[in-house]
């Protein structure tokens, strides 16, 4: 990374957050803004008799992040952003 791009991002207190999209359990569609956490079951109302993974916005988060792997490595220079 261009140190002048890091010394700005540090300036500006720029941080990469925990997020569904940047997490192991998540599974999303590559144009879509919602997915499904694998991590996370409900019984849904209207068929109270299946499980179902969670639907979640690629935005949120939870207390259960955990960066996937994949992500990480496609971080390259902002690895030390990462919250």
């Amino acid at each position: 990374m261009d140190e002048n791009k890091r010394l700005k991002l540090v300036d500006i207190g720029y941080e990469i957050r925990p997020v569904c999209i940047t997490c192991v359990y998540g599974r999303f569609s590559p144009n879509s803004h919602f997915g499904d956490c694998v991590r996370w079951k409900y019984d849904h109302l209207k068929h109270s008799d299946s499980h179902r993974d969670l639907s979640v916005y690629r935005a949120g988060s939870c207390g259960e992040h955990e960066l996937n792997p994949g992500t990480e490595a496609a971080l390259h220079g902002f690895k030390e952003f990462v919250k």
